[in-house]
């Protein structure tokens, strides 16, 4: 059976090649990375990981529409949204590349 801090560490490294590959837009992988640090602090913690970047960027985008949503708005109101979003995520992407790639590298070696 699979331990709690193994499951943490696996659902991290899903999510950050997600978000590397593009599989998952931007602001969708910050909401799951920003609830799985919320969810799992204390593990993470163990496993040394900081991930604030994901929660500053979730705090400049949390009143935007994410993920199915975004079903319930016009296209109007999206595309102009859209650009609000953009111009935020614009101070984060680098960052939160970065910050993947160390996820999938930390966690990838570690014996946890």
């Amino acid at each position: 059976m699979i331990d709690r801090k193994e499951a943490v560490r696996k659902k991290l490294i899903s999510n950050s090649r997600a978000i590397i590959a593009n599989q998952k837009g931007l602001p969708v992988g910050i909401l799951t990375m920003s609830k799985l640090t919320s969810i799992y602090l204390s593990e993470i913690k163990e496993l040394g990981l900081d991930l604030i970047v994901f929660n500053d960027a979730f705090d400049e985008i949390k009143d935007f529409s994410l993920g199915s949503e975004r079903l319930h708005f016009n296209a109007d109101f999206l595309v102009k949204q859209d650009k609000k979003l953009d111009q935020k995520l614009k101070n984060y992407r680098e960052s939160i590349l970065i910050k993947c790639f160390e996820i999938i590298k930390v966690l990838n070696r570690s014996d946890s």
